[in-house]
């Protein structure tokens, strides 16, 4: 990717919220160094403007990339080799069409060795409630263990609960963990969970859409649990309220007309509402097993 693309990419990073539709369309139009320039120059329409602080000066996105460089991240746009397109194609065709949900990032932020488009294509993003009970995380760290096992990379926040535990069972198994953080990775989310992210970005990959030094916002968690879902070819809830945000990563799976699993639970747990929910309304498969989930994918073996 070129020098003038990447700090573009960075710019409009930093001076807007990912799941902007009219910008994300506006920069598949002109490319993002002409959006950039109309930005700036006050030309782009209303609708798209509104969404961008356009005065904020191009130097403070190229400090953000050598801030990343220093601190062993780097920037991937749909420029660069390694950006899952095939995961994405789905979530632009819909932007493309006029969706006002279903929208890309416009750059993401990376740590780790792994390549994110060779790890989506059989990636399974495990969700769950952060208040998890003993069951929840011993069924979350089984399955992310077993899924590391068939070669399935584990996709999740990193985050409190059944998040935290899927991802120690695929480091436990040998596997490749994804966190997608809800801010910029130099400031890790929980805090509390820094050990386990390191482990996660010296395997696998730490994931963000938003500039290093950004903290963490009420907004960006659910944007990071739509991330979760657009970067895997399967979601599973393995615990949830009835109202819990990672029922938003199914529904984003669900619009993908991606497989949706929810494991089921005690009757008594309310931590069970929500993959009951799921299942009784036949919007999710039954996940018992990681076989389930590996059927589901279509890799029975």
């Amino acid at each position: 990717m070129e020098q003038e693309v990447r700090l573009a990419r960075a710019w409009l990073s930093r001076t807007a919220e990912p799941g902007n539709p009219s910008l994300w369309r506006y920069v598949d139009q002109y490319g993002p160094v002409e959006a950039l320039a109309r930005l700036r120059a006050g030309a782009a329409p209303a609708e798209v403007a509104a969404g961008v602080e356009s005065g904020v000066d191009p130097l403070f996105a190229a400090a953000d990339l050598e801030a990343a460089e220093a601190g062993g991240q780097r920037l991937m746009a749909p420029e660069d080799a390694e950006w899952p397109a095939e995961s994405l194609r789905a979530v632009a065709a819909a932007a493309a069409a006029g969706d006002e949900l279903l929208v890309p990032p416009l750059a993401l932020w990376l740590t780790g060795p792994a390549r994110l488009d060779q790890v989506t294509g059989r990636a399974v993003g495990v969700v769950g409630a952060r208040a998890a009970t003993g069951y929840g995380n011993q069924v979350a760290a089984d399955l992310g263990y077993r899924l590391a096992g068939a070669g399935c990379p584990v996709v999740s926040s990193g985050g409190y609960g059944i998040d935290a535990a899927a991802l120690r069972g695929a480091l436990t198994g040998d596997g490749t963990p994804v966190a997608v953080q809800p801010c910029g990775l130099a400031r890790r989310h929980p805090a509390v969970q820094d050990r386990l992210l390191d482990q996660i970005a010296a395997r696998g990959l730490l994931v963000s859409a938003w500039p290093p030094a950004t903290t963490p916002a009420r907004r960006r968690f659910l944007l990071a649990r739509r991330l979760t879902a657009a970067l895997s070819a399967a979601t599973v809830v393995v615990e949830a309220g009835a109202h819990g945000s990672a029922l938003a990563a199914a529904e984003y799976a669900r619009m993908l007309a991606r497989p949706m699993l929810a494991v089921p639970g005690p009757i008594t747990s309310v931590m069970s509402a929500g993959p009951h929910q799921l299942l009784r309304d036949r919007q999710a498969r039954l996940a018992a097993t990681a076989q389930d989930v590996l059927v589901a994918l279509g890799q029975p073996d």
